[in-house]
């Protein structure tokens, strides 16, 4: 896994957070395996504890949770807890991929409807990986 920008993993999976997340956890850092199949975070919650969340593509290429860290004292040991966690799942990714509700189309936000020349440079940015 490696860090990403906050940018990134909201333009990657920001649809899938619940409301109330934003109220009982605060985000810390991100992160996303090499083909971005899997997406992590490092939360602190509202009882000062430390812990991740994982995030796989389903059959539709959406974002849904399919595992989460135990709570712990330090962002290092949330850490290093989701990287262990990640590197179990990957093996098994296509098992975890499946939810049972995938209905309609691929959406790929990254594709662009118009030419490079009036694509904003944010999006670039973000189609790139940056």
């Amino acid at each position: 896994m490696r860090a990403i920008s906050r940018a990134r993993f909201d333009a990657l999976a920001a649809y899938c957070r619940q409301p109330l997340a934003t109220v009982l956890m605060q985000e810390l850092a991100w992160f996303a395996d090499a083909e971005e199949n899997l997406l992590a975070t490092v939360v602190l919650d509202t009882d000062d504890e430390f812990s991740g969340i994982i995030l796989a593509r389903d059959l539709m290429h959406r974002f849904r949770c399919v595992a989460a860290t135990e709570y712990f004292e330090t962002p290092e040991q949330a850490l290093a807890d989701l990287r262990h966690r990640t590197t179990s799942l990957l093996p098994h990714l296509n098992e975890q991929r499946i939810q049972g509700d995938e209905t309609g189309r691929v959406v790929d936000f990254f594709t662009p409807l118009v030419g490079d020349e009036k694509l904003h440079t944010h999006f670039r940015r973000l189609r790139a990986r940056i």
